[in-house]
Order: structure tokens, then C-alpha cells, then sequence
């Protein structure tokens, strides 16, 4: 460390000099006599500045004043340290500032192959699934890292969802059993991807399951023989319970063999004339037979309010008298 002691014996020593030096300068500078000399009135400032020798060291003196004001103190006073850094540290080279990096945009999408989709109680149907992406504002691609998932939202009973999950792209299988009630019910279908997170709406649309229900599918009658048919137009309800549709038109189409048997209600079954609604018990009369054995094809049309159509055969083994079947 510096020792300030010498620091103040110089500056001190500094203004002896500079004082000396001005009585030197005014011993030597010629005194001229006058009335009012400063050395015999000191007091008057006027004879003071009127004597020869005296006004020039004034004017030096009070023009340095400001000056040695501002020395003074600095020669007093420790020199401060100034802020910088030490002399033994080399300075770090500035590099020019390296521009973060910067992340290209990923914009993905997830598209459903369709918005709705029907499915009949107690049967399936299917869709498909594919995710997208593009970069900084790309034509769009195949995404195959987007992880997938379908859902029923919210979950519904005797639905279901198959697969539930993959990644890219996907087929789903859509099943409705027997007791799913006729509505529309909302499928989710989620896309993750990192840092990104897409989401589709679809409607799977429970319809309800038509049926013409026949009381035999196969019967055999025998000439002379007369059978009894049922035939009931039904749909299922919203309480999932089958009825029979009153206002559902039915339409049999007799056998070519029209003259092997008799018809109870009697036709022509058609519209103007016995026409036949809802339900309906047919009874049939076997009247005669060409051969021992035949097979004969009863037609039933159903045909709903909202233009639904169902089909539906019936077998009928026709036997010739005293035809007789014979177990071993």
C-alpha cells in the first residue's frame, strides 16, 4: 500500500514554494513613491491597487484562487481508487452475439374420416383417423408421432371403441349392442404430440334396429293340413324394448303354387284392397301337392313410416296326402 503521509508533505511543501515566489516577485518589481503607498496604508484596497508591483501579484493570486481551490483538495486528500479492473487481468475478448437458435413451428391436425356415423343396435361400422403436421407453414404431412386416442364422451353403456389408442393414423370399429337406446352419442378423438395437442368431434348415430319377426322361418304342412303364422313389424323404442310399428305396412307374396294352398285373410294383399298393417296371423291350408315333397318361398315386405323396407322369406315344405315320414 501507498503511504499518504508523503502525498500531504508535498503538497504542502508546493504552497511554501508558490508563496515565497510571490514575495520574490514583489521584492524585486520597482517601488514607486506615493502619497498613498500601500506600505503605509495597507487597509486602503484603492492605494493598494495604485501601488506599483501590487496589482499584477493581486490579480495573479485571485485569478488562481479557483484553480488552487481545486488542487488543494486533491492534494490533500488520498488519491481515489479508480474503477477498472486490475492490471493483472487481461481483458475477455468480446465475440459478436450468437442468435438464439431459433425452433421451427409445428402446426398439427387431426382429421376424422367422417363427422357422422349410423349404427344400428346390436351391429358395427367403422371410420378412420389420420394426424398432419406442418412445418414453418408447410403443405401439410403424414404425422406418424401423434399418439391417438377415441373415447366415448361421456361413456355410454353397450358401446364400444376398437382400438381405442394408436399413433399416426388409425382405423376404428364401432359396435352397439342389443340394449343401446336410439340417440346420438359424441366420440372424442385426441392427437398429442410434443408440445402440441389436438382435438376432433364426431357423432356416432344410434339407430334403431327394424325387424319383421315370422313366428316359423322352416315349417312343413301336409295336404289337408293347416298352419299358423305370426307376422309382426317391429322397432326398438327408446327404452330398448322391441314393438310393433301399427302404421308399418306389410305385403305377402304368395308361393307360385298359388292353387296348392288357401290364404286366411285372403289376398290380393294390395293397396285399395285387403291391405294388412302392424301384425297379422296367417292361417294356411294345404290343398293338394304334385310330388311327395316340395319346397315352396312365402315373401314378406315390411315397409316403415320413414320409408325403412325389410325383406323376409319363409319355407314351406309342402307333403302329399298320405305321405308319411318314417325315423330310424
Amino acid at each position: 500500500m501507498k503511504s499518504y503521509g508523503f502525498d500531504i508533505l508535498r503538497s504542502w511543501r508546493a504552497l511554501a514554494l508558490i508563496g515565497w515566489a510571490v514575495i520574490f516577485l514583489a521584492l524585486l518589481s520597482p517601488s514607486t513613491a506615493w502619497a498613498d503607498d500601500c506600505d503605509q496604508r495597507p487597509w486602503n484596497a484603492a492605494d493598494c491597487m495604485r501601488t506599483s508591483g501590487i496589482r499584477p501579484t493581486m490579480v495573479i493570486i485571485f485569478s488562481a484562487l479557483p484553480t488552487i481551490a481545486a488542487i488543494i483538495p486533491n492534494l490533500i486528500s488520498p488519491p481515489a481508487v479508480r474503477p477498472g479492473r486490475p492490471k493483472e487481468v487481461q481483458p475477455v475478448e468480446r465475440r459478436p452475439q450468437e442468435k438464439p437458435e431459433q425452433k421451427p413451428q409445428v402446426n398439427y391436425a387431426v382429421q376424422v374420416s367422417t363427422q357422422q356415423i349410423d349404427l344400428p343396435v346390436g351391429q358395427s361400422a367403422s371410420f378412420s383417423i389420420k394426424a398432419y403436421k406442418s412445418v414453418d407453414n408447410s403443405p401439410w404431412q403424414p404425422a406418424p408421432e401423434v399418439s391417438l386416442r377415441v373415447s366415448f364422451n361421456p361413456a355410454a353403456p353397450g358401446l364400444s371403441l376398437s382400438p381405442a389408442s394408436g399413433a399416426g393414423e388409425m382405423g376404428v370399429t364401432v359396435r352397439a349392442a342389443e340394449n343401446v337406446r336410439e340417440g346420438d352419442y359424441s366420440i372424442s378423438v385426441t392427437g398429442a404430440a410434443p408440445g402440441a395437442h389436438a382435438h376432433a368431434t364426431m357423432t356416432a348415430r344410434v339407430i334403431a334396429t327394424y325387424e319383421l319377426y315370422v313366428s316359423a322361418p322352416r315349417f312343413e304342412i301336409a295336404v289337408g293340413d293347416t298352419f299358423t303364422l305370426e307376422v309382426r313389424a317391429l322397432k326398438m323404442n327408446p327404452q330398448g324394448v322391441k314393438e310393433v310399428v301399427q302404421d308399418a305396412r306389410l305385403r305377402p307374396f304368395l308361393p307360385t303354387e298359388k292353387d296348392f294352398f288357401r290364404w286366411d285373410p285372403p289376398g290380393p294383399y294390395t293397396k285399395g284392397r285387403t291391405e294388412l298393417y302392424g301384425q297379422v296371423t296367417f292361417k294356411i291350408t294345404a290343398l293338394k301337392a304334385r310330388q311327395p315333397s316340395e319346397l315352396c318361398f312365402l315373401d314378406f315386405h315390411a315397409i316403415y313410416p320413414d320409408k325403412t323396407e325389410i325383406k323376409r322369406r319363409v319355407e314351406i315344405v309342402l307333403k302329399a296326402a298320405g305321405f308319411t315320414m318314417e325315423f330310424f
